[in-house]
């Protein structure tokens, strides 16, 4: 049997299981769980995903998406690097980074890419893959390091879920 495949799910990609803003797909959600559940799939996340959910504008969306994060079958990890104003005691390692990317390959010296750093380190040091449905500034950045980690788009995720 082949290990599971881990997947980070970056805070974006939460989107995709919405309908609209008041009613998440139930169905997405019972696939994917369906392949944590045998183990396919770990689904990792950390505390910045929930916390940028937690800031969308829009309550009833926001509450959507809270509802989503919830009824995913997810692995809470630490962030593999920590950020001031972004990291939560207990809930990330110091260091700028495990695996293959550091923040500062993400960042580039703009502290508002804080929290993608946080996430593509994270991922880089306990994933196989990246889940986004950012076109340019994550993606580019992981790629130019040269990393195992690869990044998907939501579409493709489900895609290749499929195959497990």
């Amino acid at each position: 049997m082949n290990p599971p495949l881990r997947v980070e799910l970056d805070s974006n990609a939460f989107d995709e299981f919405l309908l609209d803003d008041r009613r998440e797909d139930d169905v997405l959600i019972a696939r994917v769980n369906s392949y944590v559940r045998a183990a396919k799939l770990v689904l990792l996340t950390t505390h910045v995903q929930e916390d940028e959910l937690a800031a969308t504008p829009n309550a009833v969306r926001r509450e959507t998406l809270l509802r989503v994060f919830r009824k995913l079958d997810q692995q809470r990890i630490a962030t593999s690097a920590m950020s001031w104003d972004h990291s939560k005691w207990g809930e990330a390692k110091w260091g700028s980074g495990g695996g293959q990317i550091r923040v500062e390959h993400i960042q580039k010296g703009h502290p508002r890419q804080s929290k993608d750093a946080l996430i593509g380190t994270s991922a880089s040091a306990d994933a196989d893959v990246l889940v986004t449905n950012e076109k340019r500034t994550l993606p580019n950045r992981i790629a130019a390091r040269g990393t195992m980690l690869k990044v998907w788009t939501f579409e493709k995720f489900v895609t290749e879920v499929a195959k497990l």
